[in-house]
């Protein structure tokens, strides 16, 4: 059995193949109708509750506290929160306790060993962010296969669905839970070649639950004069019932009146569409900057497209299939949405089974051309800014080289290793390369070699120039880094019951 897992900010859905190469998706283990488990968690001392039923029992007991949206905080290696015994508790641990349930259900659901698994990220997501998602198939004992970007996923889905598509330019918009992602490709013949990717890591549709949130909280300050109580259940219940709205609002694209209670006030909200709309448009504005920024870097606009494919739980929405309506011309060019929620993971699934067998070869049977998704650079002490070493969009797996001579008055020479989109105003630092000079001679010129690898993460070897000899170097993490210790983690993952169950 092979699976394909979409790990989502707000569900996490897992598939496989069938044995005529179809995909389907693997049903939550507790409810059989259920083909999504929400991303959310509830750690009880030695029990985790996960997905639909840990809602459920955060209904009843408010004062638990739902993880939710952890996916957002990979790569910054900051708790998320404490166990009672005040054990830190991280998003690499949280993703390690969702992929261990859809893995469970699976064996349950086909009660056949698994041989293959790949993840998928979104498209812009940097280093960290992926070894994040690496670290936590390592917590959860998982050997994963490959890494997979969501857009990416999608399409392998889509054009598999779809055998005529054939040099046509596609983009897949995809706009989850947290995060937005684009990528855009072609396909010729056996060949799909990704042209481009972009993103942006805080825009989902959890922006579009706090046009909701906000409208509650405005309505009960001008009806008590008080604001809603600053609570774990509070906070929680509020985010819950925005999703709930957002989705009907949605999916209507109508007016809606509900009644709320909180603080033990009952209160009356009417959310107005004209109102709605003006807060979600100017959302949905920002992905279209994005969407034209990275076509215009290519010397494409978005006539050029001829397929938008719309993924996404975020996506299944009137207003924003209205909005792109409006930005293309329907006489040649098409919106699709294909199956927006479980594209993802059947792509995966896919691409999973695209694998030879044995641990000889990891290598995909999949003719697919992958491009980077960051400018990657090094900073030395004496550079104001960073310099480009690996261009972003440039064919996948790619080697970047940089010459330095050390100074041979300093004991250590160091380098900072960064990625940044189109504008170094939002560096994203790695972590420093740390090269100690005692082993070298005074006179050394160094070959940094960078290598981004066809799962997007970054590789660094460092050569004596001058005899071919790799060096020996330190990379040393951001410093927040030294708060996760994953020893502790993996131990506290494994005195974990998850939902009752036994692994």
């Amino acid at each position: 059995m092979n699976l394909g897992i979409d790990l989502g900010s707000s569900n996490t859905l897992v598939a496989t193949l069938t044995k005529d190469k179809t995909p389907i998706i693997i049903p939550d283990n507790l409810d059989k109708n259920a083909e999504t488990t929400p991303s959310a968690i509830i750690i009880d001392n030695d029990k985790v509750i996960v997905g639909s039923l840990a809602k459920n029992i955060y209904q009843a007991y408010p004062d638990k506290y739902l993880y939710t949206f952890f996916k957002r905080h990979f790569g910054s290696y900051v708790p998320l929160g404490h166990t009672q015994q005040q054990l830190p508790i991280f998003s690499e641990t949280l993703a390690a306790i969702m992929l261990k349930k859809v893995i469970y259900d699976a064996k349950l659901f086909i009660n056949e060993d698994i041989d293959k698994i790949v993840v998928t990220v979104p498209s812009h997501y940097n280093d960290l962010q992926r070894r994040s998602v690496i670290e936590a198939a390592k917590l959860a004992n998982i050997q994963l296969t490959s890494l997979l970007d969501e857009p990416i996923a999608a399409a392998l889905y889509y054009i598999g669905e779809n055998k005529a598509v054939n040099q046509e330019l596609i983009l897949i918009y995809d706009l989850g839970g947290g995060t937005f992602d684009l990528s855009v490709l072609t396909k010729n013949d056996e060949q799909i070649h990704v042209v481009a990717k972009g993103g942006i890591n805080d825009i989902g549709g959890e922006e579009f639950d706090q046009i909701i949130v906000n409208k509650i909280k405005q309505v009960y300050f001008n009806t008590f004069g008080v604001a809603i109580k600053d609570s774990f259940y509070n906070n929680n219940l509020l985010k819950t019932l925005a999703e709930e709205c957002k989705i009907l609002i949605n999916q209507t694209n109508q007016g809606l009146e509900k009644w709320f209670y909180f603080d033990n006030r009952f209160f009356r909200v009417y959310f107005d569409i004209k109102e709605y709309n003006m807060f979600a448009l100017e959302i949905i504005k920002k992905t279209e900057s994005c969407v034209r920024d990275t076509l215009k870097k290519l010397g494409l606009g978005i006539s050029d497209i001829n397929q938008l494919i719309l993924i996404g739980g975020a996506s299944n929405s009137k207003l924003l299939y209205e909005y792109w309506q409006k930005q293309i011309k329907p006489s040649f060019q098409k919106i699709i949405y294909h199956q927006p929620l479980t594209s993802v993971s059947k792509g995966a699934a896919i691409y999973a089974n695209s694998f030879a067998n044995g641990q000889e070869s990891i290598k995909s049977s999949f003719n697919l051309k992958n491009v980077s998704s960051y400018n990657i650079a090094i900073k030395t002490k004496d550079s104001k800014e960073p310099e480009l070493v690996i261009h972003k969009n440039t064919p996948l797996p790619v080697t970047g080289k940089k010459i330095c001579q050390l100074d041979p008055k300093s004991r250590r020479t160091e380098f900072e290793l960064c990625q940044y989109l189109d504008s170094k105003e939002y560096t994203q630092y790695l972590g420093i390369v740390s090269i100690e000079h005692a082993t070298l001679g005074r006179e050394v010129s160094i070959e940094i070699v960078l290598e981004n690898k066809i799962d997007g993460t970054v590789g660094i070897k460092v050569y004596n120039l001058h005899t071919g000899t790799p060096i020996k170097f330190d990379f040393i993490n951001n410093v927040s880094e030294a708060k996760y210790d994953f020893t502790q983690q993996k131990s506290l993952l494994d005195s974990l019951f998850i939902n009752n169950l036994v692994d």
